[in-house]
């Protein structure tokens, strides 16, 4: 009551000794001080007090509020210090001391400090704009609001816009108070400014001693951010690298790129390379109309030994040591295709495609038929090309090619299922063979699928039962297996004819509340093979595939059961399960039998009619093993966290067990930075890596 008397007695006195315009300027503020003093235009108060108004409050235990004129001069101001705190748009600041001019909307904050996300900021002074920006002088960035800071990044000047945006100049990067780098200025946007300009480790391995690398990011504005990357291997030389990363905010378009040399290198003891190098890149984008999407990978790379000599997980962009562009473009009716993957690294095998161009409409209806049809076709020239210390045993192999693919198929639904017959052709054209002439291709196609669908509501399940019944088969090719190139498991065409006969089940639950019962797909089958099957027997497999979908659990299961060789061919196993807040794990066990081909679509059987078993349990098709994978993730204590993951192999052919793990500690040493203590063991190999980097 007291000090809404006395504010109400300053405020009438005030009012009436103020024009006009000087009490509408006034009742933009709000002034609510403690026991306050009003004398010639000013009311104070050392005893605490906020004022606020559009856009910005004003806390602190001394407040001056200055509404009066002097010598013709209107003075509309505001001073205020002792546990000052400051509230201006959505930006808050705390310092020492505040001027405000109230007519100009803008001040001085001394010894000012503020934060964005995870940065702080701060310098003697902080100079307050009108439209929202402000700047800083002798300032300075940091992600601790500690006054020892681990690290700071020390400017001249410092401009921070009303968007985050942040210009600095004469830039100095202090690591626990000492003078590490500078550079004459600095861009970025501070929204996505989200981590460490600089990033250390320290690497140490058996074999090669300890490594140091630092990274250091020299340039971000808008989407754009540059690193310089220094690396150096005790004893046996060092190298740097540029490094760009671009992402606008929308996603749509990305680009990296990171190029790596080495000075001197002496890190392979077997064979000494000097100045190695390693140039690689990424580039995808997707328009706005998402019709048309661009992807480009190129790695060039000096010799093979480079990758394991610089082997960094965060140097990696997944190029997967290709150079690539791909271009693909949809219409409402229609598709377009180019890919070019040209070898620029003399060391590799490729199939190289010079290019290859895809055109295709969209499948169609023909009228009320109701029959569908689609059609594609490409073009290439393809050149599969061998490393150059192979070319005296086997020589490059090319041609240009040509294939069209036409398909003509009609659901018929009947009474108790569907039926949907397909037939379609597929012809290649080859310029070249391993004779030197052109020849020609071509198989007809044909197939029929019968299936049905089967409901049924249960208590706590709906129930999904789906029986098929899939026969695919083709023609006797017009050219012969031997008689033209394979660049890929397209150009493997033959006769055959398959018959796949399997039960789906799927148990969906009715009830989101019964979180202990799990989702539950099934899959079992088996493929029959008719007239020309090689060294197949009529049902050679038995498949079955399991998905255990729990709240905290997946559990999935591959199995295929070799009925001609009694043996399992394969066993995929995975359990992830998440068991509390603290402790979760992924593990994964492997089994392939040496007659489980290596084929990248595993229902493809053309290469098992087209070869004798002797023939292909010898080449590198025939790849048996066993394969042990696990994950942990441990939480110790809320600060420290555990990750262990292992890999172990054994039973590949002429090829001892092998074995590695790793395990990563993480904890948070200061505000907002995460140590990394890494130990790695393999057989041939020991290493420890350390790191620290910035997290929000």
């Amino acid at each position: 009551m007291r000090k809404l008397f006395y504010f109400s007695i300053w405020a009438c006195s005030l009012i009436s000794s103020l024009q006009a315009d000087e009490v509408a300027s006034l009742r933009d503020f709000t002034v609510d001080l403690k026991d306050p003093i009003f004398t010639n235009g000013v009311v104070s108060t050392d005893k605490g007090g906020v004022i606020t108004g559009e856009g910005l409050r004003i806390q602190a235990r001394s407040i001056a509020y200055i509404n009066r004129t002097e010598n013709g001069i209107h003075l509309h101001t505001i001073q205020a210090e002792g546990d000052l705190l400051l509230q201006y748009g959505n930006q808050a600041f705390v310092g020492r001391r505040l001027e405000y001019d109230c007519v100009t909307r803008s001040g001085t904050i001394f010894d000012g400090k503020t934060f964005v996300d995870v940065w702080y900021l701060g310098g003697e002074k902080i100079l307050l704009q009108s439209d929202g920006s402000y700047s800083i002088s002798n300032g300075y960035v940091t992600t601790s609001e500690s006054q020892n800071a681990l690290w700071e990044l020390h400017a001249g000047k410092v401009k921070i816009t009303d968007d985050y945006r942040l210009k600095a100049r004469d830039i100095k990067l202090n690591f626990v108070q000492l003078p590490f780098f500078w550079l004459p200025g600095l861009y970025a946007n501070l929204r996505f400014f989200r981590d460490s300009p600089i990033h250390y480790k320290v690497k140490w391995d058996k074999q090669l001693g300890p490594r140091i690398s630092a990274r250091y990011r020299v340039y971000s504005w808008e989407d754009l951010q540059v690193f310089l990357r220094a690396d150096y291997r005790v004893g046996h030389g060092g190298g740097g690298a540029l490094e760009t990363e671009y992402r606008t905010e929308d996603g749509r378009t990305e680009s990296v790129t990171r190029s790596y040399g080495s000075i001197d290198d002496k890190s392979t003891p077997i064979q000494l390379r000097h100045n190695q190098y390693r140039l690689q890149g990424l580039y995808r984008t997707l328009t706005r109309d998402n019709r048309t999407s661009v992807y480009l990978t190129y790695d060039k790379i000096s010799d093979e030994k480079m990758i394991g000599e610089f082997r960094s997980d965060d140097f990696e962009i997944n190029t997967q040591k290709r150079t690539r562009l791909f271009i693909d473009h949809k219409e409402d009716t229609s598709f377009i295709n180019f890919r070019l993957q040209p070898r620029i690294n003399w060391w590799q095998s490729l199939n190289q495609e010079l290019p290859t161009l895809t055109i295709g409409l969209k499948p169609f209806t023909f009228g009320s038929s109701g029959i569908i049809m689609q059609n594609w076709m490409n073009a290439s020239y393809l050149d599969y090309v061998y490393a150059t210390n192979l070319h005296q045993y086997i020589s490059n192999t090319h041609s240009g090619r040509l294939q069209t693919v036409n398909q003509l198929y009609r659901p018929i639904p009947l009474s108790y299922f569907t039926l949907t017959p397909e037939v379609g052709i597929d012809a290649i054209y080859y310029s070249n063979n391993p004779h030197h002439q052109a020849i020609g291709q071509l198989i007809g196609t044909y197939g029929l699928l019968m299936d049905t669908r089967l409901t049924r509501n249960f208590e706590y399940y709906t129930h999904v039962m789906r029986p098929y019944a899939s026969f695919r088969g083709s023609t006797k090719p017009l050219a012969s297996t031997n008689s033209h190139f394979y660049f890929s498991i397209d150009d493997g065409l033959n006769k055959i004819n398959t018959l796949r006969l399997g039960v789906q089940n799927s148990f969906y639950k009715r009830k989101t509340s019964n979180w202990f019962l799990p989702s539950i797909n099934t899959d079992v089958y088996t493929y029959g093979f008719y007239g020309s099957r090689g060294y197949l027997s009529t049902f050679p497999r038995l498949y079955t595939d399991i998905d255990l979908d729990f709240a905290t659990q997946k559990s999935r299961i591959g199995f295929g059961w070799n009925m001609q060789k009694r043996v399992v061919d394969f066993i995929n196993l995975q359990l992830a399960w998440t068991v509390n807040q603290n402790l979760a794990f992924v593990v994964e066990m492997r089994h392939r039998s040496r007659f489980d081909w290596r084929k990248s679509d595993h229902h493809n059987f053309i290469v098992d009619v087209s070869r004798p078993l002797n023939q292909l349990v010898e080449s590198p098709l025939s790849d048996g093993r066993n394969t042990l994978l696990s994950q942990v993730q441990l939480r110790l204590h809320p600060l420290w966290t555990c990750h262990i993951s292992s890999h172990a192999g054994w039973g590949r052919r002429n090829e001892p067990a092998y074995h590695s793990e790793k395990i990563d500690f993480y904890t948070m040493i200061a505000t907002s930075w995460r140590l990394r203590v890494s130990m790695m063991f393999s057989p041939a190999d020991i290493r420890f890596d350390w790191g620290i980097n910035l997290v929000e």
